[in-house]
């Protein structure tokens, strides 16, 4: 028996999948790249795999993770290979490392999320700072913390958050920005780009942005 970590990027039109249609996908790819799944025990067999926190419908994911065990051992770099030559336009294996059976589950291992919460100017430009205040009054303490920086045409919200006790309320988190600031929520999109298993360590990834 054989536990893979899986690291994938969901993108592009794949990200209005809901969290079922998105695991069957992975599901199918796996089949048609021949990877030996391991079958849960009882009446109703399936495989063995497991994902992070579900994204919501509508968001992006630069890094997501998944576990799948494998009857047999297979060369981690082929497996990627072999799921890539399969998978939908928009799912995207990005490595695979093999993790021992006595690890702790997916979410006790990673615990912090930094999130992208793009704000289109329409036009208008405004102050990335001011736009990242005013968003993080409208916040609750549990959505995480605020770093910013901007770019032309938009600002880029960088939310740093602890999943420890569940995370951010992420199918909430465009309307509440779109509502900070006054403006439709088609102008708030969301980006998960990376996943860590501590504060320390993502603030570290972030070393581009500046805390607030």
């Amino acid at each position: 028996m054989q536990r893979i970590l899986l690291r994938f990027a969901l993108r592009g039109d794949l990200k209005y999948l809901s969290h079922l249609e998105m695991s069957r996908a992975m599901v199918r790819a796996m089949r048609r790249a021949g990877l030996p799944l391991a079958l849960s025990q009882g009446f109703n067999p399936h495989p063995r795999l497991s994902f992070w926190h579900a994204l919501p419908v509508g968001v992006e994911a630069q890094e997501d993770l998944a576990e799948v065990w494998l009857r047999e051992p297979v060369v981690p770099a082929d497996a990627v290979a072999k799921l890539n030559a399969v998978m939908p336009a928009g799912l995207e294996v990005l490595e695979a490392v093999e993790v021992g059976e006595d690890e702790p589950k997916l979410t006790q291992r990673f615990t912090h999320a930094l999130y992208i919460i793009r704000v289109a100017h329409a036009g208008q430009p405004r102050d990335a700072r001011g736009v990242a205040e005013a968003v993080r009054k409208g916040f609750a303490a549990e959505d995480g913390e605020i770093l910013n920086v901007e770019e032309d045409g938009q600002t880029e919200i960088c939310l740093l958050a602890s999943h420890r006790e569940g995370g951010p309320q992420l199918r909430k988190l465009a309307e509440k920005t779109a509502d900070c600031l006054g403006i439709g929520p088609e102008s708030v999109t969301i980006v998960r780009t990376g996943l860590y298993d501590s504060r320390q360590s993502a603030l570290a990834s972030s070393s581009g942005l500046k805390e607030m």
